[in-house]
């Protein structure tokens, strides 16, 4: 019964480790994309998680409609929908142009 600090100790050790390893990053994260949703307008290219790279063609409060690429085709999705954002969808594709050039010196 001597060693009871121990014990606490490990608990007060374990609780910090699961914050600072689980919900910390997982809050700062959901916080990230609520930015990232904040700053969507019409108009920008994005991608959803289910892989469709759209244009937001309306936005409100609640949800976007999108217009789908090639086609035009009209959807209406959450924003938690929205897996790559317009700067992100940038950078790579600057990165692809950047990569392909580099292909074209060994052709």
């Amino acid at each position: 019964m001597k060693n009871w600090w121990f014990y606490v100790l490990v608990v007060v050790a374990f609780v910090a480790l699961t914050y600072f390893m689980s919900i910390r990053p997982h809050n700062k994260s959901t916080l990230e994309k609520f930015r990232k949703n904040s700053k969507l307008k019409v108009g920008d290219r994005i991608m959803t998680i289910g892989g469709f790279y759209a244009v937001i063609a309306e936005k409100n409060e609640v949800d976007y409609i999108i217009e789908l690429e090639p086609d035009g085709t009209r959807m209406r999705i959450s924003p938690e929908a929205v897996a790559v954002y317009p700067e992100d969808i940038a950078r790579s594709e600057a990165l692809q142009k950047e990569m392909n050039s580099k292909l074209e010196k060994y052709k």
